[in-house]
Parts: structure tokens; sequence; C-alpha cells
């Protein structure tokens, strides 16, 4: 994921924190379409490897127990999903396979009640169209120059 904002690093802090938090309100709030109010984002994205790339299953393995990052399945099965991490004007996400769309909806949704919905009259979008249209929606990926694989 990715945004664009006219702030510095040092002074972007609260946005990103706010955003980070609010990303979780939105994924929980049932009552918003998300997926279909930000359809058009959403369509955006290169999903090709996300349909037609399924880890094999000697891909996978069991994650290691972590402080930080606690997985997206509590110890009774039930879905808890982890928030967002941002790193500028990068953000990275992780969900289970059926949750990943209303996931990245839900990011675009906190990033505009937080930074201001687009009105190209005033501003652009404060999403990173240039990167965003680039962006690729997988298990593994290159991201801040590092080589991903969330299996």
């Amino acid at each position: 994921m990715v945004f664009g904002h006219k702030e510095s690093a040092g002074s972007f802090e609260p946005f990103w924190r706010c955003i980070e938090k609010m990303t979780i309100v939105e994924f929980n709030n049932s009552k918003k379409d998300l997926e279909g109010i930000h359809k058009e984002y959403l369509d955006m994205l290169d999903w090709s490897t996300f349909l037609n790339d399924h880890p094999q299953p000697g891909e996978l393995c069991k994650s290691a127990k972590c402080s930080i990052i606690r997985g997206v399945i509590d110890g009774k099965g039930a879905i808890v999903q982890s928030h967002p991490r941002i790193f500028v004007d990068d953000a990275l996400l992780a969900s289970i396979r059926r949750h990943i769309k209303r996931l990245i909806a839900s990011i675009i949704e906190a990033i505009f009640n937080v930074l201001g919905p687009p009105d190209p009259t005033v501003r652009r979008t404060h999403l990173s169209m240039d990167k965003w249209i680039e962006a690729i929606i997988s298990y593994k990926n290159i991201l801040l120059g590092l080589s991903w694989n969330i299996n």
C-alpha cells in the first residue's frame, strides 16, 4: 500500500499512527461496504498473482511466535486482524486470503478519514497513484527494498 501526502517523515507520525488504528476500526465495521465504496481503487491493483499464484504445500511453514505481530488467527481459531505497519509512505498489510480486499479497502477508508477524501478541485488523492497502480497483491513481494514471503 502506498499513499501520497505533503508531510515530512518526522511530522507524519501522528497521522500514520491514527491511520494504523483506524484501519482496524474500519475493518471491523460490518455496516460499511468498503469493497464497494473503494471498488475504483481496488480495481487498479494487480490481483493476477494473488488470484493465480497459490503457495504450494511445501512452501507453507508455521511462523515463529512474536510479541509484536501475533498473526491473524487467535488461539481459539477466531480472526484477529493485525493492524498495518506504515513506514513513511508505504504500508505493509497482512491478512487471510478472504479478507485482503476488505483490509485494503479499510486502509483506504482510514487514509481518507484522517487526511481528507479525494477532491481533485482542491488536492490530489492521498493515495500515491503512480505507486498504487504498480502495486502487486501477493503473499510474496518486494517492499521497502526487501523480499517478503508471508507464508
